[in-house]
């Protein structure tokens, strides 16, 4: 295992999703701008900066191969889904904020977003990349920010505790000991 070559997207990366064809998104945010930058893995190289317009702090990002969605979330309570092909925004809708994760089940059509800052776990259907809509919010608690989901069941395992003060020098929550566990949300 070693490093073969180094892609520079500048800005702060978050998360990334390969699209199974030789292309990678990445979130990027710096403070000033924020963008999906896609990457050609074999060609080394940057294709595209796709900007995310009143997105706040991109941060979990995933990939609808069937439609060939992007499907980002930012820190401010907004989704956006963008086309991977031509970078245009088809759709941004509110979730809850503070989400760190976005979880994508491929056979339900489901997008849950969990939103550790509200407790909330936002749950969009995509019919097609012009029916894309909220049907659910639940409450879950307040820190349930990642998450995945079992294709099988459609089950979604959220990690969780009870959160405290921060202990210096970290700025982030601390968690009270014993509290952690998974949540878990069940489909109809």
């Amino acid at each position: 295992m070693r490093v073969v070559d180094t892609i520079t997207v500048g800005g702060n990366p978050e998360f990334a999703a390969a699209d199974g064809n030789g292309s990678v998104y990445i979130n990027v945010n710096d403070g000033k701008v924020n963008e999906i930058v896609a990457a050609d893995i074999a060609a080394k190289h940057i294709v595209r900066r796709i900007p995310l317009a009143g997105c706040e702090d991109p941060t979990g990002l995933a990939y609808d191969h069937d439609d060939q969605l992007l499907i980002s979330v930012c820190a401010n309570g907004l989704a956006k889904f963008v086309r991977a092909d031509s970078g245009k925004e088809v759709a941004s809708l509110s979730v809850g904020k503070g989400a760190d994760a976005v979880i994508f089940d491929p056979r339900r059509r489901l997008v849950f977003i969990p939103g550790g800052a509200d407790g909330t776990l936002t749950v969009i259907s995509i019919r097609n990349p012009r029916k894309i809509a909220v049907v659910q919010n639940l409450v879950t608690q307040k820190g349930a920010r990642l998450g995945s989901v079992d294709i099988n069941t459609g089950r979604v395992y959220l990690p969780t505790a009870t959160l405290a003060a921060p202990v210096p020098p970290s700025p982030y929550p601390s968690v009270v000991p014993g509290t952690f566990k998974i949540l878990v949300v069940a489909p109809n």
